[in-house]
């Protein structure tokens, strides 16, 4: 796989990122709708500090204006009195100085913070009465002008606080007592002293309250209305938050992916660059929900999202899109440094491959699960941009398609998209269309192949299914029977068979040319159906078919998919009157105890056995598929068991099987799969008693 590059750093301004910084879309892959999951309090004094900070920034600017005030208002103020500038300067620089310094000190270094604006509050009066006595009590105003400001802060305590100031400044004040605070300082200045006016404290008192009553219910006015607002804004945050997140791992969803694959893609295509996709899909996750319940697969689901998304780091955007599916988005590489990575994460100088296989490692330590050690496995597929898709969806698909091949050699691997794949993926499509209109129109037929006993006669049928292609001829089974267990058609394909091998076998019955089974092939798609047995029961009272006339065939790998379930629907059927036989005997993985808890018919030796027979007089290495053969008939035999050979082709394999022991026979050498007429000529034949001398099967088996 070649590795994944960008556009080199002099492309200019709007050619991308330059070489070591982050795209863009992958710097924000962390962020989300962190608000979401915070409580509306916490909101509220989230945008409650905001605020603030913006007031803090206007009392700065505000402060520093009145410092340049209270200068040019004690050059005049000495100027007028007559007295010396210097202490009235002093005043003004110093003390000015100190009321302004200190809190616009304040808003830059802890901005926002109560006792910053705290700080503001109680400065901020010192600095009006300040301008009063040195305009000689013309600005009075100013006061209220200041609470009038404090009250932007939407803080109540503020105007409690600079209350509090107001009255101990003017109890210190030369209105109310003879010698106070200021005057002491501009004594030299020879301000005087006045009369103490109690109905001017009074007053002023009267004032203060009427403000701070007005202005505290403002405030909490306006708190209730923010809270009302911010409740509003965080349940709206909570539901994005949902619509673009999975709520049992915490990841992004699919939604969110196709918006992050956009932007990747919208900036990759400014800057040149490229970047992989990852489709990641757990390995037989279904088992775990059948041992240990839906509860403890979605545990495991979320451990096994946070150990994937610990592996890849901060530099990569993760999400999952289907039940046990991930999709990884991982960006050029870069160069590193040593502050990037953390022990615990990728380095992003590795290429596609290497991430996923390191995926998989990071995988292969068993979770704990309930006092279980449960070992995770994955399938993973890698897309790139632009060479395997423009735009999410094809990226996407592709590499999903890669994904899916893993799964259908083996699993626990990874692999990079190729248009081979597209063209298989098309192919396969294709076929799957033309299956689906096979079925709607008729396309398929049902053909019978007949299966004799050893002595000779017809013991029976197997219903084989063969699709007449109109443009394409004669498809075989082999092609369309596994792209419908694929795709799960071969259910509505086995309910076709089984319907018209009834209503063929009702047929032949009640004219008397059928006097054994017409077998049915079971799928274990099929078996896994929770009402196959009592839809097989119903298919058979609909065409009014004897339970003897049917026989179904099952393959040992159905068996295995589900045993409980398999065994409670062949039980139900045998019990009808059905009979049920193993199909392909010795390809699979069944138990003979399974066998015979299953209490079968019917065994059926597959075809690779047989052909091992047909060498044994040639091939001396051959002698232990003869035994294997003779080990089974006689098996069988002992669980009372009808043994059947499939595959027969040569004259020697019918005579070695005959001197086994096989019960009956079936292969082209004795008869093709043929359509409902040719078949029910053959049963017409059967039923006409040829003289056992013209019966092609008799000699051979007469003279074993």
């Amino acid at each position: 796989m070649p590795p994944m590059t960008q556009s080199s750093p002099g492309s200019g301004p709007g050619s991308g990122p330059r070489s070591g910084a982050v795209p863009i879309w992958l710097a924000s892959a962390s962020e989300g709708f962190e608000c979401a999951s915070e409580s509306v309090d916490a909101e509220v004094r989230c945008q409650h500090t905001l605020v603030c900070m913006s007031i803090d920034r206007y009392f700065a600017w505000l402060m520093l204006a009145q410092w340049a005030a209270v200068v040019a208002l004690s050059l005049s103020s000495s100027t007028g009195a007559g007295g010396s500038p210097h202490a009235y300067l002093a005043l003004a620089l110093v003390y000015g100085g100190l009321l302004t310094l200190v809190p616009v000190a304040l808003t830059r270094i802890a901005p926002g913070e109560h006792l910053t604006r705290l700080t503001i509050a109680v400065t901020q009066m010192l600095m009006s009465f300040l301008l009063i006595h040195l305009s000689g009590g013309r600005m009075e105003a100013h006061i209220f002008a200041s609470l009038a400001f404090l009250a932007f802060y939407l803080d109540w305590q503020l105007l409690v606080a600079a209350s509090a100031v107001i009255v101990a400044d003017r109890l210190l004040s030369g209105i109310f007592l003879p010698h106070s605070f200021p005057q002491s300082i501009l004594a030299s200045a020879a301000l005087g002293s006045t009369t103490v006016q109690s109905w001017r404290w009074l007053e002023l008192t009267c004032w203060i309250l009427f403000c701070d009553i007005f202005l505290v219910a403002v405030i909490l006015d306006r708190l209730r209305s923010l809270r009302e607002l911010t409740a509003h804004h965080v349940e709206r945050g909570k539901l994005l938050y949902g619509a673009y997140h999975d709520a049992l791992t915490g990841l992004p969803n699919r939604a969110s992916l196709v918006r992050k694959l956009t932007q990747a893609i919208d900036e990759s295509q400014a800057g040149n660059a490229v970047f992989a996709c990852l489709y990641l899909d757990l390995d037989r996750l279904k088992d775990v929900n059948d041992h240990f319940g839906h509860a403890s697969g979605d545990t495991l689901l979320h451990l096994v999202a946070h150990r994937i998304k610990a592996r890849l780091g901060e530099h990569a955007f993760l999400a999952r899109v289907g039940g046990d599916e991930f999709v990884a988005l991982i960006a050029p590489p870069q160069p590193e440094s040593s502050s990037e990575s953390s022990p615990s994460s990728l380095p992003r100088s590795l290429r596609a491959s290497e991430v996923a296989r390191s995926l998989l490692r990071s995988l292969r330590p068993p979770f704990e699960l309930e006092d279980n050690h449960i070992v995770v496995a994955a399938s993973i597929g890698i897309s790139l941009y632009p060479r395997d898709g423009q735009d999410p969806a094809d990226l996407l698909t592709n590499s999903e398609r890669a994904m899916y091949r893993v799964k259908r050699t083996g699993r626990n691997d990874v692999l990079v998209f190729t248009p081979a794949m597209f063209s298989d993926a098309r192919d396969s499509e294709r076929a799957e269309r033309d299956l689906c209109v096979a079925i709607e129109e008729g396309e398929l037929q049902v053909h019978y192949q007949p299966i004799f006993h050893a002595s000779g006669p017809v013991a029976g049928l197997e219903a084989l299914l063969r699709w007449s292609h109109p443009t394409r001829g004669n498809i075989p089974p082999s092609e369309f029977i596994p792209l419908a267990e694929e795709t799960g058609l071969i259910v509505q394909l086995g309910s076709f068979v089984l319907h018209e091998a009834c209503r063929q076998a009702s047929d032949w019955r009640n004219r008397g040319l059928l006097t054994g089974r017409i077998a049915v092939n079971v799928s274990s798609l099929e078996l896994s159906r929770e009402d196959y047995a009592e839809s097989v029961i119903l298919t058979l009272r609909q065409h009014y078919t004897p339970p003897d006339a049917i026989e179904l065939e099952v393959t040992e790998s159905a068996l295995v998919h589900d045993f409980v379930l398999a065994e409670r629907h062949l039980g139900e059927l045998r019990r009808y009157g059905i009979r049920i036989s193993i199909d392909d005997f010795g390809t699979g993985y069944s138990a003979l105890g399974r066998l015979r808890q299953l209490t079968l018919d019917t065994l059926k030796i597959d075809r690779l056995f047989v052909e091992g027979v047909a060498g044994l007089d040639r091939t001396p290495g051959h002698a232990p598929d003869r035994t294997v053969v003779q080990h089974i008939i006689d098996m069988a035999h002992t669980l009372g068991m009808t043994v059947v050979a499939e595959g027969v082709e040569t004259e020697s394999q019918r005579a070695i099987l005959c001197s086994l022991g096989c019960d009956q026979l079936q292969g082209f050498l004795l008869a093709r799969p043929m359509n409902r007429q040719l078949a029910e000529d053959r049963l017409l034949l059967n039923a006409a008693t040829l003289p056992i001398e013209d019966d092609p099967l008799s000699d051979t088996c007469a003279r074993v």
